[in-house]
């Protein structure tokens, strides 16, 4: 029997937000046009098969839509903070990062450099930016308030464009 994998989109402001649940869970947010090839690719790489060999269900749930809700609060500045139920899939190195990351308060801009030595590896910032780069949570683990030593924004997988829409949100609430 094929585990049902549950997905749901939004329209918020100029972004689709779609979450993947799993068990009752958030696993994945993506503010992509194009959802499909990135959740094909990160699903594959997670979990070792390809995304035609699972059931996946366009359908709203109390999870997804609160998820979604929440997405929409933050847009509106109404929350600093998204409190659904989630659960990380990666590496033990990657959840250590992005748990770190999580920790990133609202408002507050770091470097790469600083989120690598949060992790007591000061040499391991390239490291630190690809996982950054593979955050599979969206603004909850805000990898949108990491930017490169210099002050550049640096990448987003969501675009730059969102990134900095991210920063100017926080600085004017």
């Amino acid at each position: 029997m094929k585990t049902t994998w549950i997905i749901n989109s939004r329209r918020i402001e100029d972004y689709l937000f779609t979450v993947l649940e799993l068990d009752h869970q958030i696993i994945y947010i993506s503010a992509h046009e194009n959802f499909d090839e990135k959740l094909k690719t990160w699903i594959h790489h997670h979990f070792f098969f390809e995304i035609e060999a699972i059931n996946l269900v366009k359908q709203p749930t109390l999870v997804n839509h609160q998820t979604l809700d929440q997405l929409e609060q933050y847009f509106q500045g109404k929350i600093k903070e998204l409190t659904f139920p989630f659960k990380l899939y990666g590496s033990e190195q990657e959840i250590i990062i992005w748990k770190e990351l999580a920790k990133v308060k609202y408002q507050e801009i770091i470097a790469y450099s600083e989120l690598a030595t949060r992790i007591n590896n000061p040499k391991a910032v390239r490291y630190v930016a690809t996982t950054v780069g593979k955050n599979p949570l969206l603004i909850m683990i805000p990898c949108h308030r990491v930017n490169r030593k210099s002050g550049e924004l640096g990448g987003f997988s969501a675009g730059l464009a969102l990134k900095q829409r991210l920063q100017q949100l926080e600085k004017s609430h």
